[in-house]
């Protein structure tokens, strides 16, 4: 058998980021075909883009699970090279297919590791050094259809993303309660809340600290998870202006040049 070629497929999909292009045609020895093979390619992507700064973690139920032909969460690194504070301004060209996405976000205060005993709800709630608001630039670099495995080497879709404030409070409010209302050019493009993240963002994290990616040391101090999107996904054009409202726990703001 033809060893997988990792070198090959991972300089592939970081040249078509940087390139801001589709992933080319893969060789069959460069083609991930399992998730395992997907997730040593996205670990290889983050050595050679100098590191990530936390994790996307995606599919959270059985039923998206089933559909994407797997039993267990998924986690994409952010890498480190594409986070901004906000507000930011960020070039429209440097992406493919851009959409944005309202998120919650957690902090991590201390090491979640894989281990074999679950880390329980509470465990994982002291182990959270703060909330952050977000907005996810989503951007797949594949053609269509998209394999799972495929997905995964890129990162979930991840273009960039770009990081609000803190919220220390969150510990003691209903996080499935939170509203989100991006907007875009000043007019209203999307909404939603926190009860479409299994009814509690949090719930994501626990989640994925107990199926964290292969190959990877779980969950480290200073991470960002970022827990999906409150407002789906709503595409961005050059010059747009986009706002994410959460309240009166933020905003966070983005702008795209041409």
């Amino acid at each position: 058998m033809t060893p997988f070629d990792l070198q090959r497929a991972a300089g592939e999909f970081v040249a078509a980021r940087a390139e801001a292009r589709l992933v080319a045609a893969l060789p069959p020895d460069a083609m991930p075909a399992t998730p395992a093979e997907a997730y040593r390619v996205q670990a290889e992507i983050a050595r050679l883009c100098g590191g990530y700064r936390g994790w996307k973690v995606g599919s959270l139920t059985a039923e998206a699970q089933a559909a994407a032909g797997i039993d267990r969460p998924t986690g994409a690194r952010l890498l480190s090279r594409f986070f901004h504070d906000a507000p930011a301004k960020l070039s429209r060209r440097r992406f493919v297919q851009p959409t944005l996405e309202c998120e919650v976000a957690f902090e991590m205060a201390a090491d979640l590791p894989p281990r074999a005993t679950p880390w329980s709800l509470d465990e994982v709630h002291a182990a959270i050094g703060a909330m952050r608001l977000a907005i996810e630039v989503a951007d797949s670099r594949l053609p269509e259809p998209r394999a799972t495995a495929m997905n995964i080497a890129d990162a979930g879709a991840s273009g960039a993303f770009v990081l609000g404030p803190a919220v220390l409070s969150w510990r003691s409010m209903d996080r499935g309660a939170i509203e989100a209302v991006l907007e875009v050019n000043g007019a209203e493009a999307a909404r939603g809340s926190g009860s479409r993240i299994l009814g509690d963002p949090l719930r994501a994290v626990v989640l994925f600290a107990n199926a964290p990616a292969p190959f990877g040391p779980g969950l480290r101090r200073g991470d960002i998870v970022t827990t999906g999107s409150l407002t789906g996904m709503t595409p961005v054009a050059p010059g747009d202006r986009a706002v994410a409202r959460f309240g009166f726990l933020g905003q966070v703001e983005v702008e795209f040049t041409s």
